[in-house]
Parts: C-alpha cells; structure tokens; sequence
C-alpha cells in the first residue's frame, strides 16, 4: 500500500548510478520503473502517489536534467492536490514545491505557492521560498499577512530551515 518507499529506493539508486557516471544505465533503469509503475498496486490517489512521481522526478533531474522531471513535478501537485486530508495534501504540496525550488525551478515554485487556495498555507510556503531566494521584502509582506500569534511561530519554525545554518541541529 506504500508504494512510495519502494519507489524512493529505486529512486535513490538511479541517482546514484547517474552520479557515479552510468547515466545510460540509471537512465535505462528509470525508464524501466517508469513504464512499469502503472501496473503498481496504488490504494489511494493524492499523498502517496504524489511521493512517488516526486521521488521519481528527484531522479529524473539528476540523470537528464531539470527540465525532464518539469511533467513528472506537476503530476505530483495535482496528484497532491487531490488529497481529501488537509496536512496530507499540505506535506504532498510541500514536498512537490520543495523539490521545483531545488532543481532550479524556484521562481515558478513560487507562482504556484501564489495560488494556492489556502491562506495560511500559501503564506508558510511563500515564506519558505522568499527565504530561501533571500528576497526579503516579499518575506515581509507574507509575514505581515500572518493571522494569529500561533500562524506566526508555525511560518517561522519552517522557514528557519530555509535560512543559512537553519537546518543545523
């Protein structure tokens, strides 16, 4: 029912031929998970299948470049879109956005994070990624938006991750 472990193991070893220079082969082999992951037992639709494409798309930037994982990153939005559990849907969305921004793709991240329907979570992810591109007059903006004393620590606990040395524990 997990198909996203699975999916992230192979994940993680395509990039890790392709980083140990058999890109033929880690390409060879994401290929091949590819055209067999419809055949994949998926009990759900939304968060678990939004992991995979994400995995997936992780792979595909590192073996053929960021703009061949572009198709497999919208898939994971709209498959983390279709969740029907709020903080799954949040974490699928996250995840999807996290991942544009990594592979360069950090300006359209932030156009998506600019239409997400709920407030409080466009506001954490735009705070997040004005952070992480230092554009600090738009983080001030999103903070300014904050509703409540609780909203506030929540956006800030995140995007202290996306800060210099925020990530240290």
């Amino acid at each position: 029912p997990n198909i996203h472990i699975p999916a992230d193991a192979i994940s993680r070893s395509v990039q890790f031929l392709a980083r140990q220079g058999e890109k033929n082969s880690a390409r060879r082999w994401l290929r091949r998970a590819l055209n067999e992951m419809p055949t994949w037992p998926a009990l759900e639709f939304g968060w678990t299948t939004s992991a995979v494409y994400n995995s997936f798309a992780r792979a595909m930037a590192v073996v053929d470049g960021p703009e061949a994982a572009e198709r497999m990153l919208d898939q994971a939005l709209a498959d983390g879109h279709q969740e029907k559990r709020s903080g799954f849907r949040k974490a699928a969305v996250h995840s999807a956005l996290d991942l544009k921004a990594d592979i360069g793709g950090l300006d359209e991240a932030i156009e998506v994070a600019r239409k997400l329907r709920s407030p409080t979570q466009r506001r954490k992810e735009l705070a997040n990624l004005f952070a992480r591109a230092g554009r600090w007059k738009e983080l001030r903006e999103v903070l300014s938006q904050v509703t409540s004393p609780e909203e506030a620590a929540d956006v800030m606990w995140w995007t202290k991750f996306e800060l210099p040395g925020g990530a240290v524990v």
